[in-house]
């Protein structure tokens, strides 16, 4: 896959047109060693249309408007961001380190946020006739009883949320 291929697909995935990723490229500012000058919207076409290549100085600001590293430029498989991935781990800086681990942290969050619902759900299902005969009574029930039942049920509502 050509480079300006891999561009357009990854302007798909984002959803992107090439106006809008024109208008974010220039927004960078580029300034190409050769001439200095950040390129004619017309270039830019150019480029994403594959009638003019894209010179190597030039990669960088195209990454940082597509939000991808480099490297993703030029792969297009698993296999390759795997070996890419494990060349970074390499030589991890503290910052670095600091995103995976908020990425793990956020990833473990969701996923335990996750399970409760699906205990929830799970709970709901398999207590399902007992809800449906408690709501069928609900009209019988004296409004003290009502404030009282309500009350301890938020209690260990907040208290099962707490876990």
């Amino acid at each position: 896959m050509e480079i300006y291929e891999k561009i357009n697909q990854i302007l798909k995935e984002k959803k992107l047109t090439k106006k809008e990723f024109a208008a974010r490229l220039l927004a960078i500012n580029p300034k190409v060693n050769r001439v200095g000058e950040a390129p004619s919207v017309s270039s830019i076409y150019a480029y994403l249309n594959g009638t003019s290549s894209i010179k190597a100085d030039f990669i960088p600001f195209i990454a940082e408007a597509l939000n991808v590293a480099e490297q993703e430029l030029f792969e297009d498989n698993t296999n390759s961001r795997t070996r890419y991935l494990k060349y970074i781990l390499k030589d991890l800086s503290k910052n670095e380190l600091e995103l995976i681990k908020n990425r793990i942290e956020d990833l473990c969050h969701w996923e335990q946020a996750m399970t409760k619902q699906v205990e929830k759900i799970y709970t709901y299902k398999t207590n399902k006739d007992k809800i449906d005969e408690l709501i069928s009574l609900l009209p019988y029930m004296p409004d003290a009883l009502y404030d009282n039942v309500i009350k301890k049920v938020r209690e260990i509502k907040d208290f099962t949320d707490s876990y």
